[in-house]
């Protein structure tokens, strides 16, 4: 009866499993890296009156010539310096009727692009009407004023505006 199993002196003979030497690879397998390059596009430009934006309400001058009769909400973020002089104005968000959302995230990567000091965000009320700050917009007000504080940018005021006119958060205590 021949042995045709594992079992059997033939296979037995073989070496042990401890004696087998398999070389151990000490080095990670390669990985691709890209190189990136991220820059600030000009786009266009608008003419400002004023060199500085002293007080909210010269910050509501400017903003009320980025919003035109839009029926959704939209978010712009005016970067400045530290003298409150705006250096680059970007749009951040388009929303829906009643909400937009504002990415921290978004508007600090640009402020620290564009070697920006300060920022004011700005979003629009298009249903006209009511303007005051949702709990969503103080909420994320705050959440973006938190952020700035760690980067060492600061948000200098978030206004909201609307049909019949502004309110800045700022001057509502909530920054």
């Amino acid at each position: 009866m021949e042995e045709n199993s594992y079992e059997s002196e033939k296979y037995m003979s073989l070496r042990k499993f401890t004696d087998i030497k398999i070389p151990i690879e000490t080095e990670l397998p390669r990985k691709r890296i890209q190189i990136v390059e991220t820059r600030i596009v000009r786009k266009t430009s608008i003419l400002y009156e004023r060199r500085t934006i002293s007080n909210p309400a010269y910050a509501a001058e400017l903003g009320k010539k980025l919003f035109e009769e839009y029926d959704k909400e939209y978010v712009y973020a005016v970067y400045v310096t530290a003298r409150c002089e705006p250096i680059a104005i970007e749009l951040v968000s388009i929303g829906t009727l009643d909400s937009a959302i504002i990415s921290s995230r978004d508007i600090l990567k640009t402020a620290l692009l564009c070697g920006a000091q300060g920022v004011i965000v700005y979003h629009n009320h298009p249903s006209g009407g009511d303007i005051n700050a949702s709990q969503q917009d103080i909420n994320s007000t705050k959440r973006l004023n938190e952020a700035c504080n760690l980067l060492g940018v600061k948000l200098i005021d978030h206004i909201i505006i609307s049909d019949i006119g502004y309110i800045s958060l700022k001057e509502q205590g909530i920054i």
